[in-house]
């Protein structure tokens, strides 16, 4: 090693996990006396919830709740009944390697539920989530940058030197009043809570949110059990999210998901609601990066001496943009199964999808389930399910570089028309957002050491050379291990590619 070499720290974020892992989710559920028995299943969806991340060694465990809903038709009253239940899961994924210490990404997504009832009073549900997996962790590395007798070679190399992440977790209380000309409420057959961020502004090591989380909510009413009614309602939050190290200048995503919505009816004497209270666990999961240029050596030679050069290439991680876009899904659904002459309202799962790069953009297809809950003919509750597909392009200046980004995506809205008795007209409303990536190679030099050489014919202190078009003015001084700047400066040259064919002159280094 050369004693007068300077170095310089590197320091990034580099993803050294990405994987999947499935968790089964099974549940024998015995319907207690004060619920009505079931005369026929209509839907069963499954809503999954990390709840908490940790490592210990090379094992990740993961532990949330797999919250269940099934939606019937009871056999007392011919009408709809609701029933919940969560089921706690815990997933243990075996790691290569220890990695205490990384930031864990998990996005987790219902795979498969199958639901039958055994009896009157027996519910089976069988199924499966899909859990997405992504480690970061940060990795830092002591480059050469200088040093005397060394002629250096520099690219300036714009990389995201700071990543940081972040959580907070709060609760939303809030009672809430039935509207004039709404009918009181016996019993909730869906609920949903959308949070949707309206302000993030950054402070040093502080997040300031601002938003709304609307409300959707499907109940039976007193005066008419048959007919349930659909109601929404707005609740304002703000929150202030401690962020250590976060800089004014970062560039910022802020997701946010509901953990968990209670709903407490206030029953008066006849057993019908007009007040309610709720109650919505909400997180927010923010992540900030800033880019950086530095300028690096990523080739170096000793002048007059051989030498052993330690290379070594890593990943240059590159924040290209943050996106965060409105996207729109519609069409028009057959309900070739039901004849539906009333709909209630429209039932939508989590959408699945896949995304590929393409001519600069970035592609977009994937579909969601919906699920059109209504009465036919015979005044009969019915769900028809379907499948509603979506492609949407999103520019990005990517090129053909490799991407890495976790893209979330939230449905914010549905709307929806009976056209016919067999076919509504669909209109869904999606919040895309993540952090974009470029991924490159990156070579940087780790040490130099002079090696020893046998004796050798001295060199000339001018050497001439005829060069061709296009050849390398740096890789010309390295094998003649000459000064650059000299070798250009004698021979009159600009630029480090040679434009046309020449003598050129190699001056020796003094």
């Amino acid at each position: 090693m050369m004693e007068s070499l300077e170095k310089q720290s590197l320091t990034w974020m580099e993803t050294i996990l990405s994987t999947s892992a499935e968790q089964s989710v099974e549940l024998d559920y015995l319907l207690p006396d004060y619920e009505p028995p079931v005369f026929q299943v209509l839907r069963a969806v499954m809503h999954p919830v990390i709840q908490s991340t940790r490592i210990s060694g090379s094992k990740l465990v993961l532990d949330g709740t797999a919250q269940l809903s099934v939606l019937y038709i009871n056999e007392e009253h011919g009408t709809l009944s609701l029933l919940e239940q969560n089921e706690n899961f815990s997933k243990t994924v075996d790691l290569k390697m220890p990695a205490d210490g990384a930031q864990v990404l998990v996005t987790a997504q219902p795979g498969y539920l199958n639901c039958r009832a055994v009896n009157r009073r027996r519910i089976d549900l069988r199924g499966s989530i899909n859990l997405r997996i992504q480690l970061l962790q940060e990795r830092s590395m002591d480059c050469v940058s200088g040093g005397e007798g060394l002629e250096l070679h520099r690219r300036e190399q714009e990389l995201c030197t700071r990543t940081l992440f972040t959580s907070r977790e709060w609760s939303l209380r809030e009672d809430l009043e039935i509207g004039a000309g709404q009918e009181a409420i016996t019993q909730l057959l869906h609920y949903r809570a959308v949070p949707i961020l309206e302000e993030c502004r950054t402070l040093s090591g502080q997040l300031v949110l601002k938003g709304t989380v609307k409300l959707e909510l499907l109940a039976a009413t007193e005066a008419h059990p048959e007919h349930p009614q659909r109601m929404e309602f707005q609740l304002p939050f703000g929150q202030i999210v401690d962020f250590p190290g976060l800089l004014e200048s970062d560039a910022v995503i802020c997701p946010l998901e509901a953990l968990q919505f209670d709903v407490d009816l206030q029953t008066e004497e006849n057993g019908a609601s007009s007040r309610f209270s709720v109650e919505i666990l909400l997180r927010a999961s923010a992540q900030a990066a800033a880019n950086e240029m530095r300028s690096l050596v990523d080739d170096c030679y000793v002048l007059r001496h051989a030498a052993k050069i330690q290379n070594e290439t890593c990943t240059s991680r590159r924040l290209l943009q943050t996106i965060s876009q409105t996207q729109i899904a519609e069409g028009r659904l057959n309900l070739s199964s039901v004849t539906l002459h009333e709909v209630f309202d429209l039932l939508c799962g989590d959408p699945q999808f896949v995304w590929q790069q393409e001519n600069g953009a970035l592609k977009f297809s994937g579909s969601i389930p919906v699920s059109i809950l209504g009465l036919d003919a015979e005044n009969m509750p019915q769900m028809a399910e379907q499948s509603l597909s979506f492609e949407w392009t999103v520019s990005a200046d990517c090129g053909n570089t490799s991407l890495e980004w976790e893209p979330k995506l939230l449905l914010k809205h549905a709307d929806y028309r009976l056209v016919s008795d067999q076919e509504v007209e669909v209109r869904l409303e999606f919040l895309l957002e993540g952090m974009l990536f470029s991924l490159t190679p990156l070579p940087v030099i780790r040490d130099v050491s002079v090696v020893e050489e046998e004796k050798t014919t001295p060199r000339p202190a001018l050497v001439l050379y005829y060069a061709q078009s296009g050849e390398s003015l740096w890789s010309i001084a390295k094998h003649y291990r000459a000064p650059l700047s000299a070798m250009m400066e004698e021979n009159q040259l600009e630029g480090e590619t040679l434009k046309e064919a020449q003598m050129l002159l190699i001056p020796q280094s003094t």
